[in-house]
């Protein structure tokens, strides 16, 4: 169980990590500030989604991993991490258009579909890693 959660904590930096450098770059270099929330309410508004985005997928890689290692008494191998925080990197470049996805589809979707999607990243390393 504590590996679950070490990897889960890991996932939520993995996602939240990129994308805040990433918004906060954008602010920096080009200044793109909102009328009504200001430079620094732009930043933190989309900081929040991306924090929100990282806790689902965090939450789903961590049943993954109880269900297909820790309840089988099977050990996460470096390689299985590695791609854990390759695939989840990838996944925090989406997490940046996670409000024009929320619009587009509508906020329960957008959560429901982001579970789904991590949970099946998920299941596709620590199921199917090691036969890779």
């Amino acid at each position: 169980m504590r590996v679950s959660l070490k990897i889960a904590a890991l996932v939520f930096f993995a996602v939240l990590t990129p994308v805040t450098l990433w918004n906060a770059g954008h602010l920096y270099l080009t200044q793109s500030c909102d009328p009504k929330f200001g430079c620094i309410g732009v930043f933190q508004l989309l900081t929040f989604v991306a924090s929100i985005c990282a806790g689902i997928s965090a939450l789903s890689v961590f049943v993954a991993h109880y269900i297909f290692v820790v309840r089988r008494g099977g050990d996460t191998t470096r390689r299985e991490i590695a791609l854990t925080l390759l695939c989840f990197a990838g996944v925090s470049i989406v997490s940046g258009s996670a409000i024009g996805l929320a619009e587009a589809l509508g906020v329960a979707a957008l959560a429901s579909l982001w579970a789904l999607v991590s949970f099946l990243i998920g299941i596709a390393i620590f199921k199917f890693g090691r036969k890779i």
